[in-house]
């Protein structure tokens, strides 16, 4: 491809369903980087294909270390010929790639602390990782250029986090759709703080508390949005359009989320705020969202299936785990008073990482790598002015 003015370096890539976030028209796309490659334009003696697309914006870091959006030159595929190492972060996030790929790490100070910060991040191919670095440089941020907001009340932002985790659909008439809740011990406090202003702005005609503190929602034009937006083939899902809101729109539907389904505990005086549910797609909207208000986090999956009144049930609990606690109290916080409470003891010397705090990026420590069996195309990106890109949340090095 030297005809089109690129000169090759030396060949890595990754799997063909790795991650991708791009940004198509303001809109932030997640997408398998087998995807970007829409057809062969070029076609070299050593088996590697090439396409040019005319625009593809896709997430990378800048060298101030912030999050932006860079063309695509061109997207390379090819059969794989070398070993392919599975690189894990937790056993629920991993990126796979050939031996030669190189991943952007990060040297700690104890090793040097004479560095500037940004010139603490290096290449690394896979057999490097813990001996020249053990951390991985992982998203933080991603920027939005553009927003497209419904502007709801903040209240209903809250009800539809509050829904995804505890709510459910019904149907009892033909012409009577209702909504429940399961508030438990809260359920007062969720009537006082989000049921009663959504009636008085009349999304909700009315509801009432059923045994073990259920909760009753009916009003046509709110169950009319739920079941709309909601519900994805039986199950409730987290709508897309929430990935075009303004962040204080996010912050109030992750608010009611974690108070649905998330938890704070202290550990060593360490807080632990974690989101816990078994449905693998809402835990990754989930992840996206807090990406966007840029709250660093991990996900991780228990490794034993759930048991319900002392049988093995088919459901797998996911979490993430909240790294940045004072960010997220800042930004998002809980409805619920006993959560919040807790979550106001998080100190403001508790920053995550005080050394990128100002940075978009985050730091992610490699807790195994093993080598895999993988058939088939891998695949790589030229991006301008980088060299580099986020693929599975990862920052690697492009050809």
């Amino acid at each position: 491809i030297a005809d089109k003015g690129y000169e090759v370096i030396y060949g890595d890539s990754v799997g063909k369903d790795t991650e991708i976030v791009m940004n198509e028209n303001g809109t932030i796309r997640f997408v398998k980087i087998s995807e970007l490659f829409e057809r062969t334009q070029k076609r070299t003696s050593d088996g590697k294909e090439y396409f040019f697309p005319p625009s593809r914006l896709v997430l990378t870091l800048d060298a101030q270390g912030k999050s932006v959006f860079k063309k695509v030159k061109y997207v390379m595929k090819h059969r794989v010929q070398k070993k392919m190492y599975r690189i894990f972060f937790t056993n629920d996030h991993y990126i796979d790639v050939t031996e030669d790929h190189s991943l952007i790490g990060y040297v700690n100070k104890q090793k040097n602390n004479q560095l500037a910060d940004l010139d603490r991040l290096i290449e690394v191919k896979p057999t490097d990782i813990g001996k020249r670095v053990r951390t991985i440089i992982t998203i933080k941020n991603i920027p939005r250029s553009s927003i497209k907001t419904r502007n709801y009340h903040r209240e209903l932002y809250e009800f539809m986090g509050l829904f995804i985790g505890d709510g459910s659909f019904d149907r009892q008439k033909k012409q009577n759709y209702y909504l429940h809740l399961a508030g438990g011990l809260d359920s007062w406090e969720i009537i006082t703080k989000v049921l009663v202003p959504l009636k008085e702005k009349e999304y909700i005609k009315n509801y009432w508390l059923k045994k073990k503190g259920d909760i009753c929602i009916n009003g046509l034009r709110l169950v009319r949005l739920f079941n709309d937006e909601f519900r994805k083939e039986s199950k409730k899902s987290i709508p897309a359009f929430l990935l075009r809101e303004k962040q204080e729109a996010i912050c109030s539907f992750l608010r009611g989320l974690f108070s649905a389904d998330g938890s704070v505990l202290f550990r060593n005086k360490k807080p632990i705020i974690k989101f816990t549910n078994t449905n693998t797609e809402i835990i990754k909207m989930t992840s996206r969202l807090l990406h966007l208000v840029g709250i660093s986090h991990s996900t991780f999956s228990e490794t034993r299936k759930n048991r319900y009144k002392g049988k093995e049930s088919e459901t797998i609990s996911k979490h993430i785990y909240i790294k940045d606690a004072l960010s997220f109290r800042e930004k998002v916080g809980f409805v619920i008073n006993r959560k919040q409470e807790r979550l106001s003891l998080v100190s403001k010397n508790s920053t995550h990482r005080r050394t990128i705090k100002n940075y978009d990026f985050d730091l992610s420590k490699v807790i195994k790598i093993e080598p895999i069996e993988y058939r088939g195309d891998v695949y790589d990106l030229e991006i301008e002015d980088t060299h580099r890109f986020f693929a599975n949340n990862v920052l690697v090095h492009n050809t």
